[in-house]
């Protein structure tokens, strides 16, 4: 079976740990991929990459100042760049003022908000992630917005989150080089890793990044 690598850390919410993560997303990807966890991805090559058809992406943006490294983001980016996968999750989108990687994900973090119940609906449009069908669906989450990047001509937004009486992107997927990513801006804790449209959106997400749709 083909292989998916889960880079992560524990989250600031201690009782959802990556292990617990970890857990889910192999349940999520049992029949379509193995998912392996590495949590010292400081010491991540390209070429370990390259191993696996999915990069899935769930870092803590504390945690990853102190294991991340220009050569980690450039062997990520060469990784798309040659037709990787890469599946970003919540916190895992997070770049900081990492250019190059706010144009690997197609937008740039604007700001976050307090956890609340949220309500997710189709965008509108055609993808084959969405080619079984799309449900609106709701969650207790932490909204995250974030500023399209203006050089993501490629990007298309599956499913906008609502709050208030706004729609901001939540589901998004962009073409990078030869590569793939899909960003899944939910994913705060337990009860949105157990929801099953969450989960569905996720694995088709992380199959098409995988070209395996």
């Amino acid at each position: 079976m083909k292989k998916a690598l889960l880079i992560g850390d524990d989250s600031v919410d201690i009782s959802y740990s990556i292990e617990k993560k970890a857990e889910c997303l192999k349940e999520i990807f049992e029949n379509d991929l193995t998912v392996d966890v590495m949590e010292n991805y400081d010491t991540l090559s390209v070429e370990k990459m390259q191993e696996y058809k999915l990069l899935i992406i769930c870092t803590e943006p504390e945690r990853r100042k102190e294991k991340s490294s220009k050569r980690l983001i450039a062997d990520i980016i060469t990784y798309a760049v040659n037709g990787g996968g890469i599946l970003g999750i919540h916190n895992g989108l997070l770049s900081g003022t990492d250019h190059e990687m706010n144009c690997l994900w197609g937008a740039s973090f604007k700001t976050r908000l307090p956890i609340s119940l949220l309500d997710y609906k189709p965008a509108g449009g055609k993808h084959l992630i969405l080619d079984q069908g799309c449900e609106p669906f709701s969650l207790e989450d932490e909204p995250i917005l974030f500023d399209a990047d203006i050089f993501a001509e490629k990007r298309q937004v599956l499913y906008n989150m609502h709050y208030g009486t706004e729609a901001f992107p939540a589901v998004w997927v962009n073409h990078y080089g030869f590569g793939r990513t899909a960003c899944v801006a939910p994913g705060y804790g337990r009860l949105t890793f157990e929801n099953s449209e969450w989960q569905r959106i996720v694995r088709r997400s992380g199959l098409w990044a995988a070209r395996l749709l």
